[in-house]
């Protein structure tokens, strides 16, 4: 009799299991639709909730086409969820582009990235930062991270680790005299007591060098810029909107 009950409960557990795999992410989504934040929509759905895709989904005004993933079931035998995402197109340069491995604990406590390559517009970048002056911009940001976590319960901190690096390319400005070119800037990224760093101090054009932090309590920025003789008069004379220079000729900033 134990013996007939076993086989029954496992049977019934491999039907369970057989079922959630097959189960189309449309319905999924359908179940999860109420709890998504308004900022969110998507579209076109397909696939299953292990391997899908989302055709389109809006965060905010910003379109991210493209949006796919790959669970893999053996690695919750390890006590993880781990899974292959990537969104965007390699060749849409003015879009948003990017690939990762996750993985999520069963605890759901923190989210691990490995191996992320990610490339947004600047547009969208700065569309929530708030600057002395507009700035429409061209161009966009790489992002690439060695390693990353971030905690999903925790609500006194925006990371436990961050390692990688950011620039920008095909970065161009909006004058008064039309659009202005600039090399490439790059910066790199960290964590730093819970809240996402990003220092530049590499050379560059603009001459450029920046510290900034974002996290539950802080939000700042500062640095100075000093153009370099080779940049456009209307360049130079933009940046003394940002005040006196030192005595080294720079323009500091915060914010």
């Amino acid at each position: 009799m134990k013996k007939t009950l076993s086989l029954i409960f496992l049977f019934i557990f491999a039907l369970i299991a057989f079922l959630l795999y097959l189960a189309p992410a449309s319905v999924v989504f359908g179940f999860a639709e109420g709890y998504l934040p308004k900022n969110i929509k998507v579209a076109g759905v397909s696939g299953t909730m292990w391997q899908g895709r989302v055709a389109q989904a809006q965060l905010n005004h910003q379109l991210i086409d493209k949006l796919e993933w790959q669970l893999k079931p053996l690695s919750l035998l390890t006590g993880k969820l781990n899974a292959d995402i990537s969104f965007g197109s390699l060749r849409g340069f003015d879009t948003p582009f990017g690939k990762a491995s996750i993985s999520v604990p069963l605890s759901v406590e923190s989210l691990k990235l490995v191996h992320t390559n990610v490339r947004l517009p600047t547009s969208m970048l700065l569309e929530n930062v708030k600057l002395p002056m507009a700035l429409p911009t061209k161009g966009n940001v790489k992002i690439k991270l060695t390693d990353a976590e971030f905690p999903l319960k925790e609500q006194k901190q925006l990371c436990n680790a961050l390692a990688g690096q950011a620039e920008t390319h095909n970065l161009s400005v909006q004058g008064l005299q039309g659009w202005i070119e600039f090399d490439t800037i790059k910066g790199k990224l960290s964590c730093d007591n819970g809240a996402l760093s990003l220092n530049i101090s590499e050379e560059n054009q603009l001459g450029l060098q920046l510290e900034a932090q974002y996290g539950i309590q802080i939000m700042q920025v500062r640095g100075f810029v000093k153009p370099d003789a080779s940049m456009p008069k209307q360049v130079h004379e933009a940046v003394k909107f940002l005040g006196k220079p030192d005595n080294n000729g720079r323009y500091p900033f915060k914010f």
